[in-house]
């Protein structure tokens, strides 16, 4: 076997590798989500929300501490590198299939390859560009932030002015998350077309010899590998339904205490706000939105380790010359299909739970800055406990969609060995 070939088929393994890439679509969802909450954050001030505490809040209200600037940068540099990865493989590919295998450039599966290739190339230029451009945004409007809360700090704030720029901030924050949801759609659409081209490399190549000793102890390595991923998501998952679990534990003690203390008339003193640890830590000192988050970082990590599994058993099922129409292959796929839409359902709800639960120390934060007893102290204290109630209801409903999830899983898990095993028998 000369090196031409054995570069060739390296193609279908960089293509798989490219296909399965998940980081810059998990960042591209966290930088949305962030610039959701800041959205949000603006509408509050319209609500009442006062001005000071809002642009305080605006700087960083993200539980991670990033701002989503820095992580839409960091998706561009990972769409960057997989697009340079899926660049390469062409000039390889081409000058292979072309010069050794005789393969005319308007031969159906040539021309699909083709077709697909190009299609990612748009797609993932096309994904930078709306990263970029969501970034932008996202800068801009900061910069406006910085604008109005400089006006807000003079000794007679011109409120006219400072409405203008705030409402520009607003609508900037949310074009930006408008791009990042575009961008994310690219980032998929992408994938998608290296899916393809994947298989249609894979069907050329076979045209040669047969594939070179070492792709074949690949597949076998494959083989090996995926039951233990599986075992991987459903353990992530079992990580993240604990720490549901937990943070829904304080936020009921939260709701229990904000009904008994704020509905007998408690002197605003002795209200729990903000800095309050009775309020924000249970009795290891970790806040529930802590807790939440780190639930939150488990499910996305354990989502992209079972995208890359997908891949990965398609592929393997399709080397092996298996239909798509078998009734394990079927099974396995709609369990997979089941365990993706509880994990999404579950990510939501724990995303919302965190928003709820922010919203109600923020309604309280707002209670302990005016005056006990008159109507807006009320009112605010109302807010508190219904965000929270809503807050610890959310993380019911996540805990019920991982549960769900790491069922669908199992059953994941038990089809694919069923595939793996009448393989081998074969």
């Amino acid at each position: 076997m000369d090196e031409w070939e054995e570069l060739a088929w390296r193609v279908p393994e960089t293509l798989m590798l490219v296909s399965c890439e998940m980081e810059a679509t998990r960042l591209i969802e966290v930088a949305h989500s962030n610039l959701q909450v800041r959205g949000t954050l603006f509408r509050r001030i319209h609500l009442g929300m006062p001005a000071a505490i809002a642009m305080n809040l605006f700087g960083d209200p993200a539980a991670e501490g990033v701002i989503p600037t820095e992580i839409l940068e960091e998706a561009r540099r990972e769409i960057s590198q997989s697009g340079a990865r899926h660049g390469k493989t062409r000039h390889v590919f081409a000058r292979y299939v072309v010069a050794h295998l005789g393969v005319q450039q308007d031969d159906p599966a040539y021309r699909s390859w083709e077709v697909h290739h190009q299609d990612a190339i748009r797609f993932t230029d096309k994904a930078l560009e709306k990263v970029s451009e969501a970034a932008s945004h996202a800068e801009a409007a900061k910069d406006a932030v910085d604008i109005a809360e400089t006006l807000l700090s003079q000794p007679q704030p011109p409120l006219q002015l400072w409405a203008e720029w705030t409402s520009a901030a607003e609508k900037l924050v949310d074009q930006a998350a408008l791009e990042a949801t575009l961008a994310l759609d690219e980032v998929l659409r992408a994938r998608q077309s290296v899916a393809l081209e994947f298989f249609d490399a894979v069907a050329i190549l076979r045209r040669g010899r047969a594939p070179p000793a070492a792709v074949d102890k690949w597949w076998q390595e494959i083989e090996r590998t995926l039951p233990g991923a599986f075992l991987l998501v459903a353990t992530g998952g079992l990580k993240a339904l604990r720490l549901i679990r937990d943070a829904h534990g304080k936020l009921q003690e939260r709701v229990a205490m904000l009904r008994v203390n704020l509905r007998q008339e408690t002197p605003a003193a002795a209200v729990p706000v903000e800095g309050n640890s009775a309020y924000q830590l249970d009795p290891e000192g970790i806040c529930p939105t802590v807790a939440l988050e780190d639930a939150r970082r488990e499910i996305s990590q354990s989502t992209v380790l079972h995208a890359k599994t997908r891949h990965v058993l398609a592929r393997y099922v399709a080397h092996l010359g298996a239909q798509q129409d078998d009734p394990a292959y079927r099974s396995w796929d709609v369990h997979h299909q089941e365990a993706v839409d509880h994990i999404s359902k579950a990510l939501k709800r724990v995303i919302d739970t965190v928003s709820n639960a922010e919203a109600g120390k923020v309604a309280l934060v707002i209670m302990g800055s005016v005056a006990y007893g008159c109507p807006l102290w009320d009112v605010w204290a109302s807010e508190a406990e219904k965000f929270t109630a809503v807050a610890a209801l959310e993380a019911t409903m996540a805990t019920n969609e991982m549960r769900c999830a790491q069922e669908a899983v199992a059953q994941e898990l038990s089809d694919a060995w069923t595939i793996l095993l009448s393989r081998r028998r074969n």
